[in-house]
């Protein structure tokens, strides 16, 4: 279904928003700071070639996913795993028809979604090693995936240095209380931690020079601050605007404010507010009062900040089950105006490849996890504390990556944002059932040698 889905919408361009700011950003090869040169180029490149940007976007991503998914599965099993494993891991996350229609638009989420779960499989790798292994190879993919997705999209960059950064400060830890002893292994972790800084520095800087020699209408100035207002401060401007300081209010009126909010889309929030701050502040001091903004609305609201926060948090937590139903327990859509442009052809085909997969992909991933139960206690404890460990990693890995979408999106639930967590729950049933034969002893050779043969 998905097949004869894509083959109809093969030369459709849904009518997105931000498909329209990438298209207007690509005629004129600019970044706003928001919307990134990397997709922005490739949007130009393929801008005349729709068919073309989507076969580019598929076959990377169809590549993305199939690297990480054996990196996942070796990691996680500590060998090399079967490559007809591989594949029906990969077909499993790419059919997934909320991932498979953003294949077939302009827009950066399928790409970015490809390189953060790339780069965070091959983190894990590096993170549970063979001693014997060449193990910097397996970093040095990782900060490659991470930078490239530093000029694709800020969100998966900053959900994926986390991911990552958390995976090096526990590698640091745990030669930290034996430095006397590995300090060899101590520096190395330290200096891992340093690159990675390093890394996450020049993306910043690189972008941030970008907009300035390629774009000259006033557009507030990118800084994480700054694209945390989409959650904290954009839905209450006008209510926050008289506990904001003194400072902030003698350069923007209430007036103004109201005119931001009468704007609509958060796009022009941030051109209408941020061109009227940077021309009254200057570029340093409005990162520092996007941060005051941020915070002020915190605390003016913690408790409905938070109630929403777990509400979306509980959905992308458990987002294939979730994504099963049309409305979660709270009442909030999953078939939100995003998934409504993507029906706009093939209307009854979408309808039917959607409903399809809201309930086959949970029914796989139920049965691959019930299949690892089944399959660990066959197994003994051994191979349960293993599997108890990786568990443990999917299900963190799971939470953060939730949490840091929600964090760096509007209040309201967007099925984009769990397409990493979706991926990570299929990864985790699989490696669950694979099977793990016990180490063979066999005499080798006329020295009548032992070796261990996996």
């Amino acid at each position: 279904m998905g097949c004869i889905w894509a083959v109809g919408n093969f030369t459709a361009v849904p009518a997105f928003s931000e498909s329209g700011i990438f298209l207007d950003l690509a005629s004129s090869l600019a970044t706003d700071g928001f919307h990134l040169i990397g997709y922005v180029l490739l949007t130009a490149l393929f801008s005349k070639a729709v068919p073309a940007l989507y076969l580019v976007q598929f076959l990377l991503v169809l590549s993305l996913v199939y690297k990480g998914s054996a990196a996942f599965l070796r990691a996680s099993l500590g060998t090399k795993i079967p490559q007809k494993n591989v594949w029906m891991l990969t077909l499993l996350i790419m059919t997934n028809p909320f991932l498979w229609q953003l294949l077939f638009a302009i827009l950066p989420d399928a790409l970015a979604f490809g390189l953060g779960f790339y780069a965070t499989a091959y983190m894990f790798l590096f993170f549970r090693k063979r001693k014997e292994e060449k193990q910097e190879i397996f970093f040095a993919a990782s900060l490659f995936a991470l930078t490239i997705l530093g000029f694709i999209q800020w969100k998966g960059f900053w959900i994926t240095v986390t991911t990552c950064g958390g995976l090096l400060i526990g590698t640091w830890f745990s030669t930290l209380w034996k430095v006397t002893k590995q300090a060899k292994r101590f520096w190395h972790s330290t200096l891992r931690i340093v690159i990675l800084g390093i890394c996450v520095s020049g993306v910043l800087f690189i972008n941030a020079e970008l907009k300035k020699m390629t774009y000259q209408e006033g557009y507030m100035p990118y800084s994480l601050s700054a694209d945390a207002m989409k959650r904290f401060v954009y839905p209450n401007l006008d209510r926050d605007y008289p506990v904001y300081t003194e400072e902030f209010k003698t350069g923007i009126s209430e007036e103004f404010i109201l005119e931001a909010e009468r704007s609509g889309e958060e796009e022009a929030y941030y051109k209408v507010l941020g061109s009227g701050m940077e021309q009254c502040f200057g570029a340093e001091k409005t990162a520092s009062l996007c941060r005051m903004m941020d915070r002020t609305s915190l605390l003016s609201d913690t408790k409905q900040l938070i109630k929403g926060a777990l509400k979306e948090g509980f959905a992308g937590v458990f987002a294939p089950f979730v994504l099963s139903r049309e409305k979660y327990p709270f009442g909030d859509s999953v078939t939100p105006y995003n998934l409504n442009v993507l029906w706009e052809k093939q209307t009854v085909m979408s309808d039917l490849y959607v409903s399809a997969g809201r309930i086959g992909y949970p029914l796989c991933i139920g049965i691959l996890l019930l299949g690892g139960i089944i399959c660990n206690v066959e197994e003994g404890k051994r191979r349960l504390a293993a599997n108890l460990k990786n568990s443990l990693f999917y299900i963190l890995v799971i939470i953060q990556t939730v949490f840091g979408a929600i964090c760096l999106s509007i209040p309201e639930f967007d099925y984009r944002n769990v397409l990493l967590p979706m991926a990570l729950c299929a990864v985790w049933g699989t490696s669950l059932i694979q099977n793990h034969e016990d180490e063979i002893l066999c005499l080798i050779g006329k020295a009548a040698k032992w070796e261990k043969q996996l």
